[in-house]
């Protein structure tokens, strides 16, 4: 029972939280938020059965970015003693907590590879129904979840946009769903199976392109670079590079214009005008070195969890035209928490990274495509994730590293249960 909730809030997370949710006034309970509660009762329960005995299966692999997750959550809690806005202080905190309680029940439920890939698949679900919605935005230029003021614009530009609110939540999505489908591809065993996978993996890719999201195009481009060099350190991942290669050649001599074309495309897309004094651009990088006279006067403890909005707005050196979210995930997590938790969390991604890549270079081919597709998604998001307004509260991407941190204990919880003296 508590396994199959977690494939539900899998599947969930991917939904809006204002679709299918109960408003209890003061908070939405998706059913998201539902299936997590249920499964949080349940491991209770279950411990009060064992006399108070709380098993988690964390392992060896995973301990340290468990240990991490409790201690950001903890870090923001006390950073009630000098936040100044308590109601984002209570949302940020809501948020840790949830993404704490997703790696745990993650963490024990989830003990092999099997039922990672499943959970997989489960996401690929939900990345083909909000493919279909993006490609019936940009047919047809009808937007169900997009609020009212958004419209205009977005259907001139022919914007997808799904149920993420704007295009640069829906491009990090498509970033990771990408190597996500791959992932499934890989583990598909019937041909039918691998051209589904292959056919949503192309119109993810085209719907990325189409949100003009630059951060997210470029995080695309450096997660296939590194998909593409860790293939080809394996035999099997030679061959699919070869083959890969052929097939491009192949459109090449068809189209030579293809090439050029494309080129020309991504150039338009990936146009940054660092040295502005307007624009986003500039307002991006105001928001920066605001970000870095916080942490300044905070002596490295940061604004407090929540609280970088209410500093932007009262206490902005740099001018931002109103925008207060840091649009940073990286500056998100160092202005809001600090220097120690954010280098905390450069060791906690660097170890994720490096166990992976432990993994890839260890197991079987198909187990190493699990981890080839959650590495190039990590190298991918350093940069995607710089393009969103705010992370904290994305429930998907905490459901997702829930499970790259489950498959990050699994290898070591197979050597427990052959050595339990281990």
């Amino acid at each position: 029972m508590m396994k199959t909730l977690a494939y539900v809030s899998i599947i969930t997370s991917l939904m809006s939280a204002n679709l299918l949710a109960f408003d209890l006034g003061f908070f939405q309970l998706s059913l998201f938020r539902i299936t997590i509660i249920a499964m949080a009762l349940g491991l209770f329960g279950e411990t009060l059965v064992r006399g108070g005995k709380l098993r988690l299966n964390i392992t060896k692999g995973n301990r340290f970015s468990i240990q991490f997750m409790f201690i950001w959550f903890i870090y923001g809690f006390v950073s009630l003693g000098w936040v100044k806005d308590y109601n984002n202080w209570i949302r940020a905190l809501y948020f840790l907590g949830l993404g704490l309680l997703v790696v745990i029940l993650y963490s024990k439920l989830f003990t092999s590879n099997r039922e990672i890939v499943r959970g997989f698949r489960g996401m690929s679900i939900m990345i083909a129904l909000h493919n279909l919605l993006g490609w019936y935005e940009i047919i047809t230029g009808n937007y169900f979840f997009l609020h009212p003021d958004r419209i205009v614009g977005y259907t001139r530009g022919s914007l997808p946009v799904s149920t993420f609110g704007n295009t640069n939540d829906f491009a990090t999505f498509l970033l990771v769903a990408i190597f996500v489908l791959y992932i499934c591809a890989a583990n598909s065993r019937t041909v039918v199976g691998k051209g589904a996978y292959a056919g949503l993996i192309f119109s993810s890719l085209f719907l990325l392109l189409m949100t003009n999201s630059r951060g997210n195009i470029l995080g695309f481009l450096v997660g296939v670079t590194t998909f593409l060099y860790l293939s080809l350190l394996s035999k099997r991942g030679r061959r699919t590079m070869l083959l890969v290669a052929l097939g491009f050649i192949m459109v090449i001599m068809v189209n030579p214009t293809a090439l050029t074309g494309f080129i020309s495309m991504i150039n338009d897309k990936l146009y940054f005008n660092i040295g502005a004094y307007s624009g986003s651009d500039a307002t991006r990088l105001n928001l920066i070195r605001n970000g870095f006279e916080f942490v300044l006067n905070t002596a490295g403890f940061g604004t407090g969890a929540g609280n970088i909005e209410h500093w932007m707005a009262n206490r902005g050196k740099y001018y931002t035209g109103g925008i207060t979210n840091i649009h940073n995930w990286w500056m998100e997590i160092l202005t809001g928490y600090g220097l120690l938790v954010f280098l905390l969390y450069i060791a906690f991604y660097v170890k994720l990274f490096l166990d992976l890549y432990r993994k890839y270079k260890t197991n079987n081919d198909r187990d190493k495509t699990i981890s080839l597709g959650a590495m190039s998604s990590m190298a991918g998001f350093l940069v995607g994730s710089m393009s969103s307004s705010s992370n904290i509260s994305t429930e998907w991407l905490w459901m997702f590293w829930g499970l790259l941190i489950a498959y990050q204990g699994i290898e070591d919880a197979r050597k427990k249960r052959a050595d339990p003296e281990t």
